[in-house]
């Protein structure tokens, strides 16, 4: 066949002397450049996008928005509308453009530079449009969508000219309404449905974009289409009244073979796409189901994930798109000039390499959420083999480091066949190590043996904020006082990581490192809590627990926060209960408190009661690509407001468990003292009254001329509550002078009386726990002040509270208070 020669071809497209003409030029150019990359690039460098770009937005458009055939209920009348010329052009145009952008990253770069994507967005809702251009205009932005997907995920595209920029415009959102809310019923209708609703798919990755999604109607009405679908599957799904209904069976536990029969009675060779979206959809639909989660591990998901991960480590072919032998010259690249559109960008990585990529995070994040609560799937996932794949996912060149064990070396042969991991597969990997290091066995075996520790300690100072948070997370669980990795994390210097982390600006990354950083101190030897305190700083830890001394704005009771943005940072399942995907909550597991070792017959002082653990640090805050697992929501100023008070409470708390943890252990005596000296005993005092107080806030805004002032008594948060009377527990089990310490405060044994009616149980628990510290007495030397002690908890009003309790409805509880009242009582004879 005898290749067009480009100079005809160019001049057409420039100025061409009629639109036949110009037909046949760009069916010429689409026929020499579709499935050859060498061709493609040689028409790049001659500068072939800039006269397309006039071609696909002619001036002689009206510039309205198509808004016909949109609600029909029939098929277009393509007898009606006639296919000219110039819309042929127009068309056969813009699969130019998509064949170029078929040519992956690399054509990216010059196809934003020329403007392109303008019109081509503009064609979704234009009145002049034929449904076959809309069709094309979709597929080729699908096609760019595609081979942006690296830049799209990394946040790295051109701000001003790229397709997110454009498709998330006012003009380009209501194009996608026009084509979503189409309901005829004719195949090219329905394919452009299809196509839309993918190319939201592909590009809707962070938040501030799924809200646009919300204000324009665009999740409605794919929610309305996926309503449809649905009962046109399943006409039983419909009453005779056409009101929605749902069958019994939808709320029974699916079966293994129920699910491994939904994919249809004519099953079919997975696509990468299907591998791809079934592991994430997977990890949405068992990220807080236990049924889920038992379905799918009965089904087999877990040796099929571990396979899709341990795949996407096999070597990969040449690129089919790689420069082949030409005999001839090659033509000069940039024969018009080397702008930006006729030059190509950087290839980052192939088309295949990037799916296997996608793959491996779809994998990563299905293993992550079945591995969330039972210990006995983490083994099953162990035993899979699949640990050194998730500490090999954990670094950003999974070629610098060995392959895998269980895996022979691989010699790639080109860039193409080297994909890295993106940061997508990094956090993915973070969520995996640190839900199957929840596991004490685990710890102790598998993840010690691949070398998590390694990768970790680089990410802990990776450049993205995201990665930095997800690899403080994971170390959360390796410094525990029961993991070997602990000693090696410190050698390694993370401490003074997560001092510096702890400072950071942003809420999610100074919350995880102070979370960490409770963790490490707990049991830990009196020098390394001392050199934690110092290198974070007293006044820094004064400051982020009392930062909202002097702000009411957004103070809310637990009642209020449950309308808005919860304090602990789980988040409600559907029966409204608090559910951490990776870690268990604070607070009573089996009517006891985390931390509490098993009471001895006799009775004695505690003081190791409460000590806090157990992360509970959500996917929101490890990155974008997760927090697509979680409903968007629509953000307000009001919204926004809850946030910033939610995360300052957060950190308030974990700061607040920092010193609750100090305090705690076989050294609790000595740390007290260095509390006091380090913070100011005064000023510790002054935290913990702040803590307790409820707050006036005016909530009406009233006139000061009113007489009703509108100010109304907001009851502190519990979990802070919680906080407090651990702290309060703790300095009670130190010497006699610090129970003196605390009973000569008045103002803060006034705020503890109501407690113990407080809703909560573990706040109740822990003012029982507070009157058996205080009426504690060493030897006959403090007797006579235990006495005293014992009469002002009687004056204040608290053996009378403490009968109350005696008919408390939890055990734990009840027991607490037979021997509060016990050494109350003994204590005053």
């Amino acid at each position: 066949m005898t290749l067009a020669t480009p100079l005809p071809i160019l001049s057409e497209l420039r100025s061409s002397t009629s639109a036949t003409c110009q037909v046949a030029a760009l069916r010429a150019l689409k026929n020499e450049i579709i499935g050859n990359d060498q061709k493609k690039r040689v028409w790049i460098g001659r500068g072939v996008l800039s006269p397309l770009v006039p071609i696909i937005n002619p001036v002689n458009g009206n510039g309205k928005r198509r808004d016909q055939h949109v609600h029909s209920t029939g098929d277009y009348d393509t007898t009606s509308l006639v296919q000219s010329d110039e819309e042929e052009a127009r068309i056969q145009a813009i699969i130019v453009v998509g064949s170029l952008a078929h040519g992956g990253p690399a054509y990216i770069p010059p196809i934003t530079a020329s403007s392109v994507i303008a019109p081509l967005l503009a064609i979704l809702s234009a009145a002049d449009a034929s449904p076959r251009t809309v069709l094309a205009s979709l597929k080729t932005l699908n096609t760019i969508a595609d081979a942006s997907a690296v830049k799209l995920a990394r946040g790295l595209e051109n701000r001003g000219k790229g397709l997110v920029h454009g498709l998330y415009s006012d003009e380009g959102l209501a194009g996608l309404v026009h084509l979503l809310s189409q309901s005829a019923i004719s195949p090219i209708v329905q394919h452009q449905i299809s196509l839309a609703a993918a190319l939201v798919a592909k590009t809707c990755l962070d938040e501030n974009q799924r809200s646009l999604l919300i204000r324009k109607g665009i999740l409605e009405v794919l929610g309305s289409k996926l309503a449809a679908f649905i009962v046109a599957a399943d006409p039983k799904l419909c009453s005779d009244r056409g009101s929605h209904v749902f069958p019994d069976s939808l709320g029974k536990r699916p079966t293994a073979s129920e699910i491994q029969s939904t994919s249809g009675a004519t099953p079919h060779r997975p696509t990468h796409s299907d591998q791809e979206q079934a592991p994430a959809i997977l990890a949405m639909l068992t990220l807080d189901s236990l049924d889920l989660q038992r379905a799918a591990v009965d089904a087999g998901a877990i040796k099929k994930l571990a396979q899709l991960l341990k795949e996407s480590y096999d070597p990969l072919p040449l690129d089919s798109t790689a420069s082949q032998w030409n005999p001839d010259p090659v033509p000069e690249l940039h024969p018009q000039g080397d702008d930006e559109t006729s030059r190509l960008g950087d290839s980052t990585i192939s088309r295949q390499a990037y799916q296997v990529i996608r793959v491996r995070e779809a994998a990563l994040m299905a293993l992550t959420s079945l591995a969330s609560t039972r210990d006995d799937y983490r083994k099953a996932i162990i035993e899979t083999g699949v640990v050194p794949f998730v500490i090999e996912s954990l670094k950003m060149d999974s070629l610098q480091g060995d392959k895998p064990q269980g895996k022979s070396p691989v010699d790639y042969p080109n860039q193409s066949s080297r994909p890295k991991n993106t940061t997508g597969v990094i956090l993915a990997a973070c969520g995996a190590a640190r839900s199957l290091s929840r596991s004490v066995s685990t710890l102790r075996t598998s993840l010690m043996d691949a070398g998590l520790a390694a990768p970790l300690f680089m990410l802990l100072k990776h450049q993205d904020l995201k990665v930095q948070i997800a690899a403080t997370a994971v170390v959360s669980n390796l410094v525990l006082e029961f993991s070997p990795m602990r000693e090696a994390i410190l050698e390694a210097g993370v401490l003074k990581t997560l001092c510096e982390h702890a400072h950071s600006m942003d809420p999610n990354l100074r919350l995880s490192s102070i979370w960490a950083l409770k963790h490490l101190v707990l049991s830990a030897p009196g020098l390394l809590k001392k050199e934690c305190l110092g290198e974070l700083g007293p006044g820094w830890l004064k400051q982020i627990i009392c930062s909202e001394e002097n702000d009411t704005t957004g103070f809310r009771s637990d009642q209020e926060a449950s309308v808005g943005t919860p304090l602990a940072m789980g988040t409600p399942n559907a029966a409204g209960e608090q559910v951490d995907l990776l870690n268990a909550t604070d607070g009573f597991r089996e009517g006891r408190p985390i931390g509490t070792e098993d009471d001895e017959a006799d009775v004695k002082m505690v003081d190791s009661v409460g000590a806090s653990g157990g992360p509970q640090l959500d996917f929101e805050q490890q990155g974008q690509n997760h927090s697509a697992w979680r409903a968007p929501r629509k953000r307000t100023e009001a919204s926004n407001t809850n946030q910033v008070r939610a995360d300052e409470l957060a950190v308030q708390k974990q700061g607040l468990d920092f010193i609750r943890n100090l305090i705690c252990g076989s050294d609790s005596l000595e740390m007290i003292d260095c509390l006091f000296e380090e913070l100011g005993q005064d000023k510790v005092f002054e935290i913990l009254v702040s803590k307790l107080r409820p707050r006036l806030i005016n909530a009406f805004n009233r006139d000061r001329r009113s007489t009703d002032s509108g100010v109304r008594q907001i009851q502190p948060p519990t979990d802070i509550v919680i906080s407090v009377c651990y702290i309060i527990v703790h300095l009670a089990a130190g010497l006699p002078r610090h129970r003196q310490l605390v009973i000569s405060q008045p103002e803060l044994l006034k705020l503890i009386v109501p407690l113990f009616q407080h809703s909560n149980r573990e706040v109740r628990g822990c003012c029982a726990w507070i009157v058996i510290n205080l009426t504690w007495m060493d030897d006959q030397s403090d007797h006579v002040n235990c006495k005293e002690r014992a009469k002002e908890l009687i004056r204040l009003g608290i053996y009378e509270k403490l009968q109350m309790l005696e008919a408390d409805p939890e055990l734990d509880v009840r027991e607490r208070t037979k021997t509060a009242m016990y050494q109350l009582s003994g204590a005053n004879r």
